[in-house]
């Protein structure tokens, strides 16, 4: 079994409203492997986006008009390289987890992963348990009434001279 430590180096959080949160905390650690003298450090930072709906489905190329209401949440993990920052793990939750619930997920997924060592616990997603219902048609407009407005006429054929 390996030895596995970690510690928070830093997190910033950047607030516009409760629907547009942006988190980012950057972590450290060591895994020593039963084979091995020498423990081995890295880095890794995970990162989690919270917004409307409506917004994530037009940052991604979608019709924000079929989502009238509703969050979008997003968190990932990467990890430090040689060759920068390599992107591991994608969090799959419960979308009414908070940043914090998210951040800790993450943090066991890690470990896990970094030492080979199962996890106990298996993440579920809550769902919507009504279908999606796209949104209704919109309305045909009505074709506009044109009035033929009588006006001063031209005295010659030249159909620019009232200019």
């Amino acid at each position: 079994m390996a030895k596995y430590k970690v510690r928070k180096l830093y997190q910033t959080r950047s607030e516009a409203s409760p629907e547009h949160t942006a988190y980012e905390s950057m972590w450290a650690y060591t895994v020593e492997y039963s084979n091995s003298t020498q423990p081995v450090p890295g880095r890794f930072r995970i990162r989690v986006t919270k917004l409307p709906a409506a917004e994530y489905v037009a940052m991604m190329g979608g019709d924000p008009s079929d989502f009238v209401g509703g969050e979008s949440i997003q968190g990932f993990l990467e990890k430090w390289s040689d060759k920068g920052w390599l992107h591991c793990l994608d969090w799959l939750g419960d979308i009414n987890s908070s940043i914090e619930n998210i951040e800790n997920d993450l943090l066991k997924m890690f470990e896990a992963f970094t030492t080979g060592d199962p996890t106990n616990k298996n993440w579920t997603s809550n769902l919507p348990t009504t279908p999606y219902q796209p949104p209704p048609p919109p309305k045909k407009n009505k074709k506009p009434k044109l009035e033929i407005i009588e006006g001063d006429k031209p005295d010659s054929d030249d159909d620019l001279e009232w200019i």
